[in-house]
């Protein structure tokens, strides 16, 4: 009788461990003969958004001016390589929720769905009656995603550049685990209006071209498990207490 019930648990434990090649691997319908297609981006370049961090840095020969405007980056010590996210955080430019950001001499500038380069056309503009030869270097610090479920490194991550995608996002998590399922994948993304959500299936190249391949700051990454991940689980208790 134990011999039959341990027969069955291992048989269980066997067939909720296979999964088919095919699942595991991503945009599997682009043929070899498709290798030269091209899928249209829809991502230009970032806008900024709501609650995104801006490195702000403005070089000019007036030094009285530039201290006031850099006084988080007057030190050598404080450069863009050495800083971390909670540096940049408390002296960078955080957008507020009405779009703008609050620096100093030239008070509030509208900066949401702007570039980068926009902003920094935009804050020399407003420079010019204080100082004519200002350089301005605007940076977004870091876009802040999270990544949940099954992935090997879940967490909150900080992406430095400004087209990411969501293969970018399961590189910094360690990619997915083998119980991923990679045709569900759920994107939530806030928006004044709300929170938009999306299904994202990277096994497919329709993800291409997919609102959701190109993150923005502040999205929330959800892996799903895999139905026969809890098969095996519940395998498992049961192989473990047959063979106590």
């Amino acid at each position: 009788m134990i011999r039959i019930l341990l027969g069955i648990a291992m048989f269980s434990l066997l067939f909720s461990s296979c999964r088919n090649n095919k699942d595991l691997i991503y945009l599997q319908d682009i043929s070899a003969a498709q290798e030269n297609h091209l899928f249209t981006s829809q991502n230009s370049d970032y806008k900024v958004q709501i609650s995104d961090v801006l490195y702000v840095r403005i070089f000019s020969q007036n030094m009285e001016i530039v201290n006031q405007l850099n006084p988080s980056y007057s030190s050598s010590q404080n450069t863009s390589q050495n800083m971390n996210q909670s540096t940049l955080y408390f002296q960078g430019y955080v957008v507020n929720d009405s779009g703008y950001v609050k620096m100093p001499l030239i008070g509030l500038q509208s900066v949401v769905n702007k570039t980068e380069l926009e902003i920094e056309q935009l804050i020399a503009e407003a420079l010019v009656p204080f100082v004519k030869d200002a350089i301005v270097l605007v940076k977004l610090a870091g876009m802040k995603i999270t990544i949940l479920g099954e992935v090997k490194n879940p967490g909150m991550h900080y992406l430095y550049q400004k087209q990411a995608t969501i293969f970018d996002a399961l590189a910094i998590a360690s990619d997915l685990t083998d119980y991923a399922n990679r045709s569900t994948i759920l994107l939530l993304r806030a928006t004044p209006q709300g929170t938009l959500s999306y299904r994202i299936n990277i096994n497919e190249k329709s993800i291409l071209t997919s609102p959701g391949f190109f993150l923005q700051a502040n999205d929330l990454i959800y892996v799903e498990p895999v139905k026969t991940k809890g098969i095996r689980l519940v395998t498992q208790d049961y192989a473990t207490i047959i063979s106590a």
